[in-house]
């Protein structure tokens, strides 16, 4: 597995961009709100990971279950609109203003 991350880390140097990893979390990982599954080599392995999960109070909601250069509890609210996931501007520039974030 280690390769393998290495691979893709290769591979974001070369394109100068980002690899994104999507995987599907257990259902122990769903249940507790982890987002999840089996080997923490995984977790351990990336810089950051999100997590999309439906929210009771929220709804759809895109949350940071790891980052190592940025927010570690950030949670976004999202909505399907016209055939595209969007965040409302006004959370987004709240969570930027939370964190330091500036245009």
């Amino acid at each position: 597995m280690v390769q393998f991350l290495n691979q893709l880390r290769r591979l974001a140097v070369a394109i100068q961009g980002a690899v994104i990893l999507v995987k599907h979390p257990s259902a122990a990982g769903q249940a507790l709100g982890t987002g999840e599954s089996g080997s923490v080599a995984w977790h351990n392995g990336v810089r950051s990971r999100l997590y999309l999960h439906k929210d009771k109070a929220l709804g759809l909601t895109l949350s940071s279950r790891k980052s190592n250069y940025g927010p570690a509890d950030l949670e976004l609210p999202i909505r399907w609109e016209r055939g595209v996931y969007q965040m409302n501007a006004p959370e987004v520039a709240a969570a930027s203003a939370r964190y330091g974030y500036t245009d």
